[in-house]
């Protein structure tokens, strides 16, 4: 079933059962080593691909050196290729206590926390992020206005992910003011370009919408969420040929037809997204069971519609 999320830059959505790291094995009992051999042991099985075990020589040459920042950040790094975001926002958090301008972390922990749907606490850090860029950017052209745009060193993952906790609080101008400064920084990014389509039509400029994802995928045609928000905006509009043709692009026929009539069902338009539904079950039987099931979803709502479907009720 389609979802109608916004893309955040570099995000991943990792679905791993987390450990805590007391429950990783324990390294070989053996003398004590230096800090740097330790460390040296933990590169070593990271760049060999074993994460818990780098894991645990991290974790121990944290014992040595607990207030070590880059020791720290190194061991957020690894949880969240681990799949550990919590334990990630942990640590990224213990560098942000200790140095409250750390840009990475800051960026880090509000990526995470966006995920977790903390919007207060992702934006506030964002806003540190760009608030720091912009105050190193008003020094370097000694400036004073509001914004002093953005340049080739300023971080795009805070501006994008600003813009991004903007559209999910409903702040569409500020978070369409956030894409635009982000576009200075990566012009051609499908990921910002898309994220701008998207800001559009949550504030009902579908003409503004269908030419941002139109320039997304002129910029990167494989990337599949512009052609799938693109679809949905001219669904949006009623073009459903339109939308089913754009569709098609990226997924199977009875795929398109099944997702345009899930989101036709969300907006309550129950008669479109009945005939989508016969399509993708007509389409191909490996459609048929969540197809069918859709179906009878609206089919109900269509006779609660009609009172056909007292029944049903309580």
């Amino acid at each position: 079933m389609i979802k109608r999320n916004l893309v955040v830059i570099s995000f991943v959505l990792l679905g791993a059962c987390s450990t805590t790291p007391s429950s990783v094995q324990k390294a070989p009992a053996k003398a004590e080593a230096p800090l740097a051999q330790i460390e040296e042991m933990a590169k070593h099985y990271e760049r060999a691909g074993e994460q818990d075990k780098a894991l645990v020589y991290y974790l121990k040459a944290l014992e040595n050196a607990p207030k070590d920042i880059d020791l720290i950040y190194r061991v957020a790094e690894l949880h969240k290729q681990m799949g550990k975001p919590q334990f990630a926002l942990h640590m990224l958090q213990r560098i942000i206590d200790a140095e409250p301008t750390h840009i990475n972390a800051l960026t880090d922990a509000a990526k995470i926390l966006l995920q977790n749907k903390e919007l207060a606490k992702a934006t506030d850090y964002f806003a540190r992020v760009t608030a720091l860029d912009q105050a190193r950017l008003k020094e370097k052209a000694n400036i004073q206005s509001f914004y002093a745009g953005t340049d080739a060193s300023s971080p795009l993952d805070a501006y994008n992910g600003l813009g991004v906790a903007y559209d999910l609080m409903g702040s569409y101008d500020k978070a369409k003011e956030m894409y635009a400064l982000s576009l200075q920084i990566a012009p051609y990014s499908p990921v910002v370009l898309t994220n701008m389509g998207y800001s559009h039509y949550l504030s009902g400029n579908y003409s503004a919408s269908i030419s941002a994802f139109h320039k997304a995928i002129d910029a990167a045609p494989s990337y599949e969420r512009s052609w799938t928000n693109l679809g949905l905006v001219y669904a949006r509009m009623g073009r459903y040929n339109k939308a089913f043709q754009t569709l098609k692009r990226v997924m199977e026929d009875a795929q398109a037809y099944n997702d345009l009539g899930y989101f036709l069902m969300l907006e309550q338009r129950y008669e479109e997204a009945e005939y989508f539904f016969e399509q993708a079950i007509a389409a191909s039987p490996k459609y048929y069971e969540v197809a069918y099931e859709n179906l009878s979803d609206v089919r109900q709502h269509l006779s609660v519609i009609k009172g056909e479907g007292d029944r049903f009720m309580p």
